[in-house]
C-alpha cells in the first residue's frame, strides 16, 4: 500500500505465539510490529499491533504527574511508525473485505491528541531568561556578600569588638547582631529571587 514498505521483511505465522517466539528467537533482526489479524469479516475488524514497550509512550497512567507542561511522549505514536502502520491495515482490511463506504461504514480517521495534563501557569519571563537566572541570583549576592566580609574585616582591623567587650557586651548580643544584620539583609534577596 505504501512505497516506504516495500523494503520491509513481513512473515506470517498460524498463532500469535508462533509469532512472539519468532521475534524473541531472532533478536538481531529487528522487529517493527507484530500485527494480530483476530477478525476480519465486512461487519467487523478485529486486530492488535504490538510493538516493543520502549517504542510507545506508557498508557497505564492516565495523567503525568511530573511533566510540567504538554508532556510531548504523545509523539511516539507517529515517529515509531505506529499509526502508519495503523493506517496500512486499515486500509487493507477495508479492501480485503471489500466493504464499501457508506454513511454507517467508513474509513477510520485517525486524530493525535496529547495526553492529560494538570493545569499549570506558564510564565514567558522564566522561558526568555531562564539560562542567565543562575547567574543573576549570583550577581546579586556577591555585592551584599562582599559588604559583609568587608565590614567583618574592618571591625577586626579596628578591634571594635575588643573595644565593645570592654564597655560590656556580651558574646551573644554581638553574634546576634551579625546575624540579624545578614539574616535580614539575604532574606529580601531570597524573597526576591522567589
Amino acid at each position: 500500500t505504501y512505497a516506504s514498505f516495500k523494503g520491509v521483511k513481513y512473515f506470517i505465522h498460524s498463532s500469535e505465539k508462533m509469532a512472539v517466539s519468532y521475534i524473541l528467537d531472532h533478536l538481531e533482526q529487528p522487529a517493527l510490529a507484530l500485527i494480530v489479524l483476530r477478525q476480519i469479516t465486512p461487519g467487523k475488524v478485529n486486530y492488535v499491533i504490538r510493538q516493543n514497550y520502549t517504542t510507545l509512550p506508557n498508557t497505564n497512567i492516565a495523567l503525568d504527574r511530573s511533566t510540567v507542561g504538554l508532556n510531548r511522549k504523545y509523539q511516539n505514536y507517529v515517529l515509531s511508525g505506529f499509526m502508519t502502520i495503523q493506517k496500512t491495515v486499515d486500509e487493507w482490511a477495508f479492501s480485503y473485505t471489500n466493504a464499501s463506504f457508506t454513511s454507517d461504514c467508513s474509513l477510520p480517521n485517525i486524530a493525535l491528541m496529547p495526553f492529560p495534563t494538570y493545569p499549570y501557569n506558564q510564565n514567558p519571563f522564566y522561558q526568555q531568561v531562564g539560562f542567565l537566572l543562575g547567574l543573576a541570583m549570583v550577581m546579586a549576592t556577591m555585592y551584599p556578600m562582599s559588604r559583609l566580609v568587608k565590614s567583618v574585616v574592618e571591625e577586626k582591623e579596628t578591634r571594635m569588638r575588643e573595644v565593645m567587650k570592654i564597655m560590656g557586651l556580651r558574646d551573644w548580643a554581638h553574634q546576634m547582631s551579625w546575624f540579624l544584620s545578614a539574616f535580614i539583609l539575604f532574606f529580601w534577596i531570597a524573597i526576591s529571587f522567589s
